[in-house]
């Protein structure tokens, strides 16, 4: 006996089509409130409802608005990790550039960003700090700073990558 709650193949593109129009302008200030850019919110948005239509014959309709918040969470986290990538990615290769034009701001802004950063790794746990400084300032592999420093290589990518976590959050939080 099939579950009358799963609804068919064609019915798929009525409901998806139904939840936008009633639910559009929620899930656009929902993401919106998240990223702060109205844009991308906005094709964040039409994003979810396209996505919806990839799941099919697993839509229900009892179960579609959960469904549809739980894409637009998942949206806006892959949007914010891109987001805070690239502005890592940014600020670490702007600090490498000398730089040819004539934009003070710009200056300003990457030496205390960098400020930020060494404050940050000089306050983490010895053995992370010291993980982080090899990597970031000296631009040793994780092979090399674990046999460097008699640890495993799984040991200093654990260390590694909690030490920039913590940098990245506390320079976002100062942002």
């Amino acid at each position: 006996m099939e579950n009358t709650s799963i609804i068919s193949q064609e019915k798929i593109g009525k409901l998806v089509s139904e939840t936008y129009e009633h639910d559009k302008d929620t899930v656009l200030y929902y993401v919106y409130k998240r990223i702060g850019n109205y844009e991308d919110a906005q094709d964040i948005t039409q994003d979810v409802f396209l996505r919806m239509m990839e799941y099919g014959k697993m839509l229900r309709s009892d179960t579609v608005r959960s469904l549809m918040f739980t894409v637009a969470r998942n949206l806006v986290t892959d949007y914010m990790r891109r987001l805070i990538s690239k502005q890592e990615v940014g600020v670490y290769s702007m600090e490498g550039l000398d730089m040819t034009y004539d934009d003070v701001e710009c200056k300003v802004f990457a030496k205390e960003i960098s400020k930020l950063e060494i404050m940050k790794a000089n306050s983490l746990p010895e053995q992370r700090r010291v993980i982080y400084m090899k990597s970031r300032f000296e631009c040793l592999s994780t092979e090399e700073i674990a046999a460097e420093m008699s640890l495993s290589k799984r040991t200093v990518e654990g260390h590694l990558l909690m030490g920039r976590k913590q940098v990245r959050e506390f320079i976002k939080q100062c942002i």
